[in-house]
């Protein structure tokens, strides 16, 4: 699978013969701060708009008791930010990473295409060049994804995403 940026408006005039577009009408939104860990914030508000409901960055940070991050950094870590994202009412379903084998990042793309042509958004994180973070550099919404074959791993699927700050 391979992951573009939406920069500009992406239709089914994209496609190649034998794909097909699934594509949420999430609108596009800039972080606070760049370079600040605004992403997580503007994620969920991307998520929360595609639902109707406008959430500002500062309250989910608020709520969160800080950073909005993927997952809890530590036991004691008090930024929790599935107990944020119940706060505010959403229903969600995380990807089982604690359970899943070392290799998982076929049936990763296929939870995340399975998840998208459900017609639920995303958000995942991202790895930027010369960056040394473990985990992940940057969060992005998933917004839309390319396919020909909708329940199963397809290298040439193309996962389309904001990146919140172009």
């Amino acid at each position: 699978m391979s992951i573009t940026n939406k920069k500009c408006a992406q239709s089914k005039q994209d496609e190649k013969p034998s794909q097909c577009t699934m594509l949420l009408d999430v609108s596009p939104r800039f972080q606070w701060d760049h370079g600040n860990g605004y992403c997580g914030e503007v994620s969920l508000q991307c998520i929360g708009l595609y639902y109707g409901a406008w959430i500002s960055q500062g309250l989910i940070r608020d709520l969160n008791k800080g950073e909005f991050l993927l997952q809890r950094m530590s036991s004691n870590d008090k930024r929790d930010p599935l107990r944020t994202i119940s706060l505010l009412r959403f229903k969600y379903d995380e990807w089982d990473w604690k359970n899943s084998d070392s290799a998982q990042y076929r049936d990763f793309c296929c939870w995340m295409k399975i998840s998208l042509l459900r017609k639920h958004p995303i958000m995942f994180g991202i790895f930027f060049p010369n960056n040394d973070c473990d985990d992940y550099d940057h969060i992005v919404p998933a917004i839309g994804i390319r396919y020909r074959y909708p329940n199963a791993y397809d290298p040439d699927d193309i996962l389309i995403y904001y990146d919140l700050y172009s």
